[in-house]
């Protein structure tokens, strides 16, 4: 550290802290956002980071005091790369920023934010604010997504993938009853009726059945996707989505030399 510590470049120490939330940076996050503003500010991290585990809540942290102690002794900046990184309480963080010889730097604050209290206040505040919004946001999302598992089974994720659980997905999940399942299947029963994509397909198929081509499904799904008709999600069809598109509207598919295949589609 002697080297470190009479240099003339800005020192600082990275203070990182384990978020039990879904909105918070991981650790590797964390220090990878405060190794780039170094670089930019031609700062220089004089130790690894202190990583932190007690939560933002807790005034009495070790870590915490250890980097202050770091910080004091070779007068450098404790960086955090998020305001609640620092402390999730606004008269926590004012004490620690202004009430001690320690100099700290959140990135993304504006300079004079660090330096005036008022100013420092607004933007704690309004971070803070942002925050329980995004929470409150997550919280009615949840809500909605559980009324619709209640009424009809299941809904589907921004990925396109379908839920049928409650809960945390890597944690304990709400199991469905013989009722709920039965009525998802008849909800997502009624609802690829009634799809646009599926009736034109299924005309496309039924229309297709009548000519003399190949009756196999790779070839249907082929003329299909020639024909622009896709799936109920919008994507190309394939042999299988075919073959599922046929059993619900019950048009039996034969093999290529015109015999029923051995699992005959009904």
């Amino acid at each position: 550290m002697n080297e470190i510590a009479n240099t003339s470049a800005p020192k600082w120490i990275a203070y990182v802290r384990r978020s039990t939330d879904k909105q918070g940076q991981t650790i590797a996050e964390q220090i990878r956002d405060i190794r780039m503003a170094a670089e930019e500010a031609g700062a220089v991290l004089i130790c690894d980071p202190v990583e932190e585990t007690e939560s933002g809540k807790e005034s009495d942290r070790k870590r915490l005091n250890y980097a202050i102690a770091l910080a004091n002794k070779y007068k450098a900046t404790i960086v955090v790369s998020k305001y609640d990184r620092l402390s999730r309480d606004l008269s926590f963080a004012s004490q620690l920023v202004f009430h001690t010889k320690t100099q700290f730097k959140i990135l993304k604050f504006p300079e004079e934010a660090m330096s005036d209290p008022l100013l420092f206040g607004v933007y704690f505040g309004m971070a803070m604010r942002e925050a329980q919004l995004i929470s409150e946001r997550t919280s009615k999302v949840r809500q909605a997504q559980c009324r619709m598992i209640d009424e009809q089974g299941y809904y589907i994720s921004k990925e396109g993938k379908e839920i049928t659980y409650k809960g945390n997905p890597n944690g304990a999940r709400c199991m469905l009853t013989k009722e709920v399942k039965e009525k998802a299947s008849a909800t997502k029963t009624k609802n690829a009726f009634k799809n646009e994509n599926n009736i034109k397909s299924i005309d496309c198929i039924r229309e297709y059945l009548q000519g003399d081509g190949e009756k196999s499904l790779k070839a249907i799904a082929t003329h299909l996707s020639n024909n622009d008709c896709y799936t109920s999600r919008g994507v190309f069809h394939t042999a299988t989505s075919v073959k599922l598109l046929c059993q619900r509207y019950g048009i039996e598919v034969k093999g290529r030399r015109g015999r029923p295949k051995k699992q005959v589609i009904e």
